[in-house]
């Protein structure tokens, strides 16, 4: 039995558990999943003699088949009435799934003994649950890494500062060097994704943004910058 899953993008990172509805019904509790009535008495199936199997001859061949009276099981009795027979109960079935830290999409879980009801005395399948993890606004995956492009303002660019920023282990300050310019990536160890026993990095890529309210005394600022180039910034385009 397979199952899909939608995961947020920071519960995915973090682990967590999602209850999960199941269809196919579940083990009939009045019966025990052996479809046989309380008190009735399993007897020999009188189609194929308890074997479970019917015997066809066509031509000089010899076909095995399972019996279509008792299902292959060799036995008949008066069937249960709450599942008619089937040893399963109709409807479907909540499950809790453990999601570990850094579930990622296309990965499928395994919950041992959740899927499908076994027949008779048979054991339970087992539920496999696919996973897809929506995207974030600003985090990026990238394996075990996470990229994020953080915005500074020009004179937090320009002068160094430091900043607070998300991670999946709570927020951490990040110093932004002096002068640093834009798409400048910086990288904070081991604060990206944990699986397993490894763990990645965090990128931040800084996207230095302009001052975007007209204002004389700001354009007179600017101006004043252009002496702080110690060459000129296109000297080194060429074709």
């Amino acid at each position: 039995m397979v199952v899909s899953v939608e995961l947020d993008f920071v519960d995915a990172l973090r682990g967590t558990e999602i209850r999960v509805r199941v269809p196919g019904g579940r083990r009939c509790k009045a019966c025990e999943g052996r479809g046989v009535a309380a008190g009735s008495e399993e007897q020999a199936c009188p189609e194929c003699g308890g074997s479970g199997r019917r015997q066809a001859v066509e031509g000089p061949m010899r076909i095995v088949a399972t019996c279509p009276a008792c299902g292959g099981t060799g036995t008949k009795a008066e069937p249960c009435p709450v599942c008619e027979g089937s040893g399963v109960e109709p409807g479907d079935r909540e499950v809790t799934v453990r999601i570990p830290p850094g579930a990622d999409t296309g990965d499928r879980l395994r919950v041992p003994g959740k899927g499908l009801p076994g027949r008779g005395r048979g054991p339970d399948g087992d539920l496999y649950v696919e996973v897809r993890v929506r995207p974030h606004r600003f985090f990026e995956r990238d394996g075990l890494d996470l990229r994020l492009r953080l915005p500074v303002t020009l004179e937090e660019a320009y002068l160094g500062t430091k900043v607070e920023i998300p991670t999946p282990d709570g927020p951490v300050t990040l110093k932004i060097p002096p002068r640093s310019q834009p798409r400048r990536k910086l990288r904070l160890k081991e604060k990206g994704v944990r699986r397993g026993g490894k763990r990645g990095h965090l990128y931040v890529e800084l996207d230095v943004r302009l001052p975007d309210r007209e204002d004389p005394e700001v354009a007179e600022a600017i101006r004043v910058t252009t002496k702080g180039y110690s060459r000129p910034v296109r000297e080194e385009i060429t074709l």
